[in-house]
C-alpha cells in the first residue's frame, strides 16, 4: 500500500512524503534549507535568484502558489515584498507588521484582515476588498488603490502619501490622523467617514464624489 507519509529522520514523527520541513521539530529535510526555498519563491532582482530545488516546478503558477502558501502560514519574519497575490483569498489573516511593499494584490480578498503597522508602499491594490480590515498605522505611500473597497476599514494614523484612491469606496472608514498628502481622491465615496486630524487639502476634498455625514479634518461634521 502506497503511503503519502514518511518518518522524519530527526525526530521520527510522521510527516507528509513531500514535506520540505518537519512540522514537529522544525528541521529542513532532504538537503533543503530556508534560503533555497525562499530563494525560489521570492521575486528575482538584478542580482539573480537562487535556482529552484529539483522537486519544485519552475513555472510562474507554481511560484505564485508557493508565495501564497508562505503568506497563509506566515512565520512573522518572512518579507512578502513583490509577491504576486493577485486575486487571492487572504481574508481574516493576521499580517501585522508584514512587508508587502510592491506586492501585487489586485482583486485580492483581504476582508477583516489585520494589517496594522504593515508596509505596503507601492503595492498594487486595485479593486482589492479591504472591508472591515484593520490598517492602523499602515504605510500605503504611492500604493494604487483605485476602485478598492475599504468600507468600514480602520486606517487611523495610516500614511497614504501619494496613494491613488480614485473611485475607492471609503464609506464608514476611519482615517483619523491619516496622512493623505498628494493622495488622489477623485470620485472616492467618503460618506460617514472619519477624517478628524487627517492631513489633506480642500482641493483634494473637492474631487471626492460624496462626503455626507463625514467628520472633517477640523472635527466638524459635513452635512
Amino acid at each position: 500500500m502506497v503511503t503519502d507519509t514518511r518518518e522524519c529522520p530527526f525526530c521520527a514523527e510522521p510527516i507528509k512524503a513531500a514535506a520540505k520541513k518537519c512540522r514537529h521539530c522544525g528541521e529542513w529535510l532532504d538537503g533543503y534549507t530556508r534560503e533555497s526555498i525562499l530563494g525560489y519563491v521570492l521575486p528575482g532582482d538584478a542580482s539573480g535568484t537562487i535556482a529552484a530545488p529539483p522537486s519544485f516546478p519552475d513555472d510562474p503558477q507554481a511560484r505564485r502558489d508557493a508565495q501564497y502558501d508562505i503568506v497563509v502560514s506566515w512565520d512573522k519574519v518572512q518579507s512578502f515584498r513583490g509577491f504576486d497575490l493577485a486575486g487571492r483569498n487572504l481574508s481574516k489573516l493576521i499580517l501585522m507588521s508584514a512587508d508587502l511593499s510592491d506586492a501585487d494584490l489586485n482583486n485580492a480578498d483581504l476582508r477583516v484582515s489585520n494589517l496594522a503597522f504593515s508596509i505596503m508602499t507601492g503595492a498594487d491594490l486595485r479593486k482589492v476588498d479591504l472591508r472591515g480590515a484593520t490598517l492602523t498605522s499602515v504605510n500605503l505611500s504611492n500604493a494604487d488603490l483605485q476602485g478598492a473597497d475599504l468600507r468600514f476599514a480602520n486606517l487611523e494614523n495610516a500614511v497614504l502619501i501619494g496613494a491613488n484612491l480614485r473611485d475607492a469606496r471609503l464609506s464608514g472608514v476611519r482615517l483619523d490622523n491619516a496622512d493623505l498628502t498628494d493622495a488622489n481622491l477623485t470620485n472616492a465615496e467618503l460618506n460617514s467617514a472619519w477624517l478628524s486630524g487627517a492631513t489633506l487639502t480642500e482641493e483634494q476634498l473637492d474631487t471626492v464624489k460624496s462626503l455626507s455625514d463625514t467628520r472633517m479634518p477640523d472635527g466638524t461634521k459635513h452635512a
